[in-house]
């Protein structure tokens, strides 16, 4: 497909499903045009490969509107994009812009948010630089994610918390945990801790939290007790009804 208009403004991720048999976009008009595209509208437009070239010079620009698009490098003299089934050569003139993403990592950045979500795939990030959710200033405090979509991603940084392992843990539906980070901080004869950080969320969540936590075994005339004791949370508020678990990433 050509496009010969100058100064072109092209947004396939509503449409695409409208047009289909469509290998390669090529835009051959005078200016600087645009190409807006997300992985579902380069398979809806492929007549079966899943893969779309496209073509341009200078001035013009891709922005890819999903968030976890894959750099693959340059082949042929085309810059390479690839998330799932599909897969976008992109002229290595033409800019690519990937989604935008912001990071939260105190309560400066977090209370700065609120003018940065736009009307595509937008990416947040919490990243507190390694340490424990209840040493940071935001301990007790809250993070309003109000404008976040149904189509973004709330990224979490597993290096947060305590050691650097960590697993995927879900349990007591309509509840969703992912457990971070934990650690042994002593091991004595009659004491026994261990400290976890955790995101929680409910299904289809509207809100979320990052929790830390200590599980502590005490042992009495060879009869041990525990209790669990919270050391910190952050709340996480304003997401959408209906968020799926897959907008929650942890890396």
């Amino acid at each position: 497909m050509q496009i010969s208009g100058a100064n072109q403004r092209i947004d396939l991720t509503d449409t695409a499903t409208f047009i289909t048999g469509i290998e390669t976009i090529k835009f051959s008009g005078a200016g600087h045009s645009n190409l807006i595209l997300n992985a579902q509208s380069v398979i809806d437009l492929s007549s079966g490969g899943n893969t779309l070239t496209v073509d341009g010079d200078a001035g013009d620009t891709l922005y890819l509107d999903n968030v976890g698009w894959n750099d693959d490098g340059v082949q042929n003299g085309y810059n390479v994009f690839t998330l799932q089934a599909a897969t976008v050569k992109v002229n290595a003139a033409i800019t690519v812009v990937p989604p935008p993403s912001y990071i939260i990592s105190d309560a400066a950045t977090a209370a700065q948010i609120g003018g940065f979500f736009t009307d595509g795939a937008d990416e947040v990030v919490i990243d507190f630089g390694g340490i424990q959710y209840n040493q940071t200033d935001l301990s007790g405090g809250i993070i309003d994610l109000t404008g976040f979509g149904l189509e973004d991603t709330l990224v979490i940084a597993i290096h947060d918390g305590i050691i650097s392992e960590g697993d995927a843990h879900y349990h007591n539906v309509p509840y969703r945990s992912h457990y971070i980070k934990q650690s042994v901080p002593n091991d004595h004869t009659s004491y026994y801790g261990i400290n976890t950080d955790r995101v929680s969320w409910q299904k289809s969540a509207s809100r979320a939290r990052l929790v830390s936590q200590s599980l502590e075994l005490t042992t009495y005339s060879y009869i041990t007790y525990s209790s669990i004791h919270e050391i910190g949370n952050i709340q996480i508020t304003g997401l959408p009804s209906g968020l799926p678990d897959s907008q929650f990433i942890f890396m």
